[in-house]
């Protein structure tokens, strides 16, 4: 409460975008230049709220705990807006590269759904599924299934069948990939079971070849 009008602003924002967080990321969610930054930012590393990160224009929090403690001065409308100006900012300030960090704009989309919102679970379920789909693709298998298994979550009931099956007979692609046998075979005995009630013969081929692998 002692810092400066921009401070705060920086600290908040920062403790939405991540512990670590990127200056380019936090002027753009700010809709500020990184230039105007420099004195906030010396203003909280010399509280000793934040101190450099790994990379050049890099910052961390000093510690998790007082993150938390400044996000927790937003309410939940707030976060959610800063959430969604976290994504759109990763967005743009990587374009051409954003597949490096498509599980953090996932993060992100998912705490800024509102619930019953349809559109923001739409861009929540898009979000964990790329990201999900280039962890496989780098052999990352056990991050892959933990981001298929986002996307189910963000999707909740609404989300509809044929969306459910494509991204349960992925994570149950990952899971066999990853080891878990029996989570593989029980999650693509689920969409199995599904198709078999609807006689989707489609989905029954695509689920029959998972569970061969």
């Amino acid at each position: 409460a002692q810092m400066s009008q921009p401070a705060q602003a920086l600290l908040q924002t920062a403790a939405v975008a991540g512990n670590s967080f990127s200056a380019g990321v936090v002027a753009r969610m700010l809709g500020v230049s990184v230039l105007s930054l420099l004195d906030p930012m010396d203003e909280c590393r010399a509280a000793g709220f934040v101190g450099p990160g790994d990379h050049p224009g890099d910052y961390r929090f000093s510690h998790a705990l007082v993150r938390s403690a400044v996000a927790a001065r937003l309410n939940a409308e707030e976060q959610r807006q800063l959430h969604t100006a976290a994504a759109d900012a990763i967005e743009a300030l990587y374009e051409g590269q954003v597949q490096l960090h498509l599980a953090e704009v996932a993060r992100h989309r998912v705490e800024a759904s509102r619930p019953g919102d349809r559109a923001d679970r739409d861009r929540a379920v898009a979000a964990c599924e790329a990201a999900a789909d280039v962890a496989a693709d780098a052999v990352a298998f056990e991050e892959a299934a933990r981001l298929y298994r986002q996307a189910l979550s963000a999707g909740g009931d609404e989300i509809g069948e044929a969306d459910r099956d494509r991204l349960e007979l992925a994570l149950a692609a990952v899971l066999h990939l990853s080891g878990d046998l029996p989570g593989s075979q029980q999650t693509a005995a689920r969409v199995g079971r599904r198709a078999e009630r609807r006689r989707d013969r489609l989905t029954l081929a695509r689920t029959a070849v998972v569970m061969e692998a």
